[in-house]
């Protein structure tokens, strides 16, 4: 008996394993015996039923794409290049053209170049190989037309200073309608210095001597010509200047009192460190890093110097202009910011040529200044640009600095030209001149211990002056004036270097006990000032200007958009074709009991174990995330730190333009606008490649937006820190930052990640406000997801448990309707938040660029400048400030940190 229960047992398991095997096509069996996968064929339900009750309960279309073959005990995820029709249908092979990915119920993602059956998208490498080849002959075509330009400019326009010196002193001869003739003029300088020299009294008593009337009646020859300029006559009584470095007082000028007259030419002259720099400084009203004292009146009216900012010139040592311009465009551009905002352009134009024409530089009129002009030719370019716009007097560090003797005589003859031709008042800061140098000026400023005045008369009384008065030998023939008069103001006498500092103190002390030093205030009062150009036309001729920098820097484009691209490729080949999810069988336990609940209490244990049937789409929007990220944080990088380039290569120009009254505001909304335009254009291109390397499941424009605006923010960083860092650390602190942005608080890198974005207010707000890629990141998936169909998990919504977009953190703000509904439009939540987090940072950028470098610009300091500025400053400040609030909270209240 006992045998035969046993016999019975044995075969009654052995049945039950073969009704289990034969479990029936298009069903689902319960399972009696978990472990060796047992069903009983007592319990089965339609899988197709079960797509219906999901329908009838509210959860849409989440079990699509299954199928139940026969001898299986759940329900199986279509394969990778099938799609599942029917769950009782065996899988159907993915067609040439489409891609099918796990749970594809129909074909969906179009692939072009995918085939039968594929098991990933196709990359597609060829149209991008014909890209870069493009790319790359277009460098090279822009590097050999540079080549082209320097060898032409060479071989004709670009003759040496030296070399045509003496014709250009000759074309100034036949140009000069008054006849009045250089060469002439130099040799009656020297038969004066030959003469009998007039005693200082007399000079400072009668400016309107021998010398002077000669100069004078010119001036007013010149005056009645066309293009006749204003000079202007500048008093100063008891001026000082003194700095603070390391809570130390020093003075740099002490006590000066002296007149540079109108028409003449004047040297300062003095050894190194006595101030001559910072006396130009502080006259022309570029001394705001120090505090200036007494009284200085222009052409007799006691004025405050920055009041005539636009009619003073200032020539800095350093050569400053745009080398990518042409010596005309350089001098064009310079007199349309420096006009009258009246001026019409054909005498801007003629004004230009006739600079040129002074200056000696026709031969090189349309080189490009970095394709070949030499170095004396760049000094008189620097002259030029101050030039051109027309000022009363022209201060000019340093002329000859860097040029051999013959380009130097060449340079100041030119400039010796100046007050005769144009009757602007000149004055440069020269540290030895040679002799035949030392002869062009008509005045001479010698600067002393501790920025004291040992001498200001004329350049022809100053052997009178120190060998009658303060009994110093005459110089020796071999020894030139201005080497003597160098001894002297260092305090040798005699060839004797002892006491030297109480000569210097005796020197100083003498010329101030004079009783006639006090400046001469007779001088014309007719007002010079010129109003300049508004803010709307600057920005336009920013532009331009900027147009032009484009054009002839189109190789830098060329190279960091090829970069960007070739990196982006490069990963794409690497990290291979995206994989929106991931090939994982389902492994849910208790499958029968909670597939076939969804009938039961509204399919509550349905809804909460929906994880497990989504598995699949989590790793893949994790794996999704991290690839976006990385292909985001490449161009986002090299996009800021190529943007920084607009301050740091350009620094000491934007310094030189500031502080000759350009507008600084329409400086920087050119440089915004032009920037926005070029990154724009690069990363639409970027955009591109992305979107067909990754075969994005979404519309191109949902693609090609988020991109634009990566960059938007980027390049708001990348002109954001040059304002106030270093131009040799500007690239570091930049690169720097925004790496750390893109890596950590972008939403891809825990503790930053979207779930932590969302749950904190803190996070969130360090996101928004310093994530370069935090709202592209977002953009960029959602979009992805929300193109999928709703047995993905992403595109429903569900009367119990999460849709993945909840459970994985991502789009947890906006219209839930908006991301749960399948489309391939995209999600823009993030286009709002973007475009103000970019505007906040360039309002941020605007307010401190008028903050920071104030002394560079020669700008008081901004609260004297709002105080003492006229109401449209005021407004423009509050305005500005109130504007940068405003986006603050709007970001804010647009990511829900506040509410």
């Amino acid at each position: 008996m006992t045998k035969n229960v046993t016999t019975y047992m044995i075969s009654s398991s052995t049945a039950a394993r073969k009704e289990a095997e034969s479990c029936p096509r298009g069903f689902i069996c319960a399972i009696t015996d978990p472990l060796q996968d047992i069903a009983d064929l007592n319990q089965t339900y339609s899988c197709a039923q079960l797509q219906q009750d999901a329908r009838d309960n509210g959860y849409g279309d989440v079990l699509d794409g299954i199928y139940c073959p026969e001898g299986s005990n759940s329900i199986k995820y279509c394969p990778i290049g099938n799609y599942c029709e029917d769950p009782a249908s065996d899988p159907i092979i993915c067609p040439a053209g489409f891609y099918c990915p796990v749970m594809t119920r129909t074909p969906l993602f179009q692939c072009r170049h995918c085939g039968e059956g594929s098991q990933e998208f196709a990359i597609i490498i060829l149209p991008f190989i014909l890209l870069w080849i493009f790319f790359i002959l277009l460098y090279v075509a822009s590097k050999w037309r540079r080549v082209l330009n320097t060898c032409r400019t060479r071989g004709g326009a670009d003759k040496s200073f030296e070399d045509y010196s003496d014709q250009m002193i000759d074309d100034c001869e036949e140009n000069n309608s008054s006849g009045a003739q250089i060469d002439s003029h130099s040799n009656n300088l020297d038969n004066e210095t030959g003469r009998e020299n007039e005693t200082i009294d007399n000079w400072q008593e009668d400016p309107s001597g021998a010398q002077m009337d000669s100069h004078s009646s010119n001036s007013d020859n010149e005056s009645g010509r066309e293009n006749a300029w204003n000079g202007i006559e500048i008093s100063v009584r008891n001026l000082s200047l003194a700095a603070t470095a390391k809570r130390q007082e020093k003075i740099l000028v002490n006590d000066f009192t002296g007149t540079l007259k109108k028409g003449s030419m004047t040297a300062v002259m003095g050894s190194t460190g006595v101030g001559k720099t910072s006396l130009l400084n502080a006259l022309s009203g570029r001394a705001h890093y120090g505090k200036v004292t007494g009284n200085l009146k222009i052409n007799g009216n006691e004025v405050h110097i920055s009041d005539f900012a636009n009619t003073i010139g200032f020539v800095p040592q350093d050569d400053i202009f745009d080398s990518e311009l042409t010596v005309k465009e350089n001098f064009v551009y310079a007199g349309r910011f420096k006009s009258h905002r009246s001026t019409p352009k054909h005498e801007i134009d003629a004004l230009a040529l006739q600079v040129i024409t002074s200056l000696g530089l026709e031969k090189v009129t349309n080189s490009i200044i970095r394709n070949g002009v030499s170095g004396g030719e760049r000094k008189r370019v620097n002259v030029g640009v101050e030039l051109m716009g027309k000022p009363g007097i022209l201060f000019i560090d340093e002329p000859t600095t860097s040029l051999d003797s013959t380009v130097a005589l060449s340079l100041m003859k030119v400039l010796k030209n100046l007050p005769k031709a144009h009757g602007v008042t000149v004055c440069c800061s020269i540290h030895q001149p040679g002799p035949r140098i030392f002869e062009l000026f008509h005045s001479l400023i010698l600067l002393s211990i501790g920025g004291r005045l040992a001498y200001n008369g004329p350049t022809e009384g100053v052997v009178n002056y120190f060998s009658n008065r303060l009994n110093y030998d005459i110089p020796r023939p071999d020894l030139g004036v201005a080497e003597w008069v160098l001894d002297i103001s260092v305090g040798m006498k005699d060839d004797s270097t002892e006491n030297n500092r109480r000569n210097q103190i005796r020197i100083c002390q003498a010329w101030a006990d004079r009783d006639n030093n006090s400046p001469d205030n007779t001088a014309q009062t007719e007002s010079v000032h010129h109003p300049t150009k508004g803010i709307l036309s600057q920005i336009w001729l920013q532009l331009h200007r900027n147009s032009i920098f484009f054009i002839r820097n189109f190789d830098t484009f060329i190279l960091d958009t090829f970069q960007i691209l070739l990196g982006i490729t490069l990963f794409a080949l690497i990290v291979g074709p995206k994989i929106l999810f991931s090939d994982d069988d389902l492994n849910m336990p208790y499958e029968y009991e909670i597939m076939t609940s969804i009938t039961n209490d509204g399919g509550s244990i349905f809804g909460q174990n929906l994880n497990y049937l989504f598995l699949n789409s989590l790793n893949g929007i994790e794996r999704e995330v991290t690839e976006t990220a990385i292909c985001g944080a490449l161009p986002g990088i090299v996009i800021a730190l190529s943007t920084t380039r607009y301050l740091t290569d350009k620094r000491r120009q934007f310094f030189r333009e500031a502080a000759s009254g350009y507008s600084v505001t329409a400086y920087y909304i050119a440089i915004n606008i032009w920037s926005t335009f070029e990154v724009t254009a690069k990363m639409l291109l970027i955009g591109t490649s992305y979107y067909t390397l990754r075969n994005s499941a979404a519309s191109c424009g949902a693609t090609l937006i988020p991109f634009v605006l990566m960059g938007w923010i980027s390049s708001g960083w990348g002109l954001f820190f040059p304002i106030f860092s270093p131009p040799n650390h500007a690239n570091i602190v930049t690169g720097v930052f925004v790496t750390f942005g893109c890596l950590l608080l972008s939403g891809s890198t825990a503790p930053f990640n979207y779930p932590g974005i969302y749950d904190s207010e803190f996070k969130g707000f360090l996101a928004d406000s310093f994530g370069p890629l935090r709202f592209f990141i977002e953009a960029i998936v959602v979009s992805e997801y929300m193109s999928t169909p709703a047995q993905y998990g992403f595109t429903g919504q569900y009367p119990h448990g999460s849709n993945l977009f909840d459970i994985s953190g991502l789009a947890q703000l906006g219209d839930a309707k908006t991301r749960t509904s399948q489309s391939t439009r995209g999600w823009h939540w993030g286009i709002w938040p973007s475009i103000c987090h970019g505007l906040a940072i360039r309002v941020l950028s605007l307010i401190l660029i008028h903050l920071c470098n104030r002394p560079q610009q020669v700008k008081k300091p901004i609260w004297d400048e709002i105080k003492r500025g006229s109401v449209v400053v005021r407004v423009q400040f509050c305005f500005t400030i109130a504007l940068f609030i405003c986006l603050v909270f709007f970001n804010l209240h647009h990511s829900q940190v506040i509410g």
